[in-house]
């Protein structure tokens, strides 16, 4: 990026025009070196014995793939003791 600054007087007893240009000034600019990616993903987590181990187990699943943004349990199958969890994890990605 260049910025540029430029002012201007008019000197009205002898009607002249002068203008003053500035040094142009360059701003460097280093974009980060890393970046934050989202993705959708799918789990099957075993059912637990309560609600809080479930969602104990469910976070400490989701961690393995990212920091998740959000999540949801979509589908619970009984007799398999299953359930589908969709979430939506960042990861940081060096580049």
């Amino acid at each position: 990026m260049i910025g540029v600054c430029c002012s201007l007087f008019v000197d009205w007893e002898n009607h002249q025009q002068s203008t003053t240009n500035y040094q142009q000034s360059t701003i460097n600019y280093q974009p980060p070196t890393n970046t934050m990616t989202t993705h959708f993903i799918t789990a099957e987590i075993n059912l637990q014995e309560t609600p809080t181990e479930l969602q104990k187990t469910i976070e400490a699943e989701l961690k393995k793939q990212g920091e998740p943004l959000r999540w949801a349990i979509t589908c619970v199958d009984v007799p398999q003791q299953k359930a589908t969890v969709e979430a939506v994890v960042t990861k940081q990605e060096n580049q």
